[in-house]
């Protein structure tokens, strides 16, 4: 039963980062008015690989990491944009009308 669970678990997190990535690379291919995204795959793949042993050498010093600054992206992306989102809706559709 826990090998099932892991292996779900595993395969949920390659197919959750396999589509974040894809969406980066198709984002910056537009923000940059490329024709084809292709050549932005091998050098972003290589900064994420390389940054990732940069920002997190070890799991003890991430987790030291995440308890200091956690409430900060949590506050950030759980409460203020959702909040600025509903204020620029609200003056949106008042523009409108």
């Amino acid at each position: 039963m826990e090998a099932t669970l892991a292996s779900i678990w595993l395969i949920t997190i390659f197919f959750k980062i396999a589509f974040y990535f894809y969406v980066t690379v198709l984002g910056l291919s537009l923000l940059f008015k490329f024709q084809n995204y292709r050549p932005l795959i091998f050098p972003l793949g290589l900064n994420v690989l390389v940054l990732t042993l940069f920002i997190s050498p070890n799991i003890t010093y991430y987790n030291n990491m995440l308890s200091k600054t956690w409430w900060l992206v949590d506050f950030t992306f759980g409460l203020f944009l959702p909040f600025l989102l509903l204020v620029v809706g609200k003056y949106r559709v008042k523009k409108m009308f």
